[in-house]
């Protein structure tokens, strides 16, 4: 070999050698790319989880919301019930009030005849 196809071998080899380095390295700064992706994807990865777990106390709450307001729908409707009933109760009690009262004044007139019958009688 000539001297000058030597210095070609040197000048490819090193060329060669230069890019096997250079390949080397950006080969490490993918490889340190991926590993931040990797830490990045397991946060995400955890963030998601929570959220999903948040969700799903959500609909548990919300599903609860709608449990307690039909039970107040019935509760309401048994007051309303209750509220009648208690305004029936009143009517009445009223109305067996002014009942016993003429009941008295019927007892009072009656003995008041029946003292006028024995008076009159003797």
């Amino acid at each position: 070999m000539s001297d000058t196809e030597v210095e070609q071998v040197k000048c490819v080899t090193t060329t060669l050698s230069d890019k096997k380095v250079e390949f080397e390295k950006r080969l490490e700064g993918l490889s340190k790319t991926k590993e931040r992706i990797m830490k990045q994807l397991e946060s995400l990865a955890k963030i998601d989880k929570r959220i999903k777990k948040q969700l799903q106390n959500s609909i548990e709450v919300d599903e609860q919301v709608k449990k307690q307001l039909e039970s107040f729908k019935i509760a309401k409707k048994h007051l309303e019930s209750f509220s009648i009933a208690g305004q029936r109760f009143e009517k009445r009690l009223e109305s067996l009030s002014k009942t016993e009262e003429l009941t008295k004044k019927l007892l009072e007139s009656s003995s008041k005849a029946d003292v006028e019958i024995i008076s009159s009688t003797f």
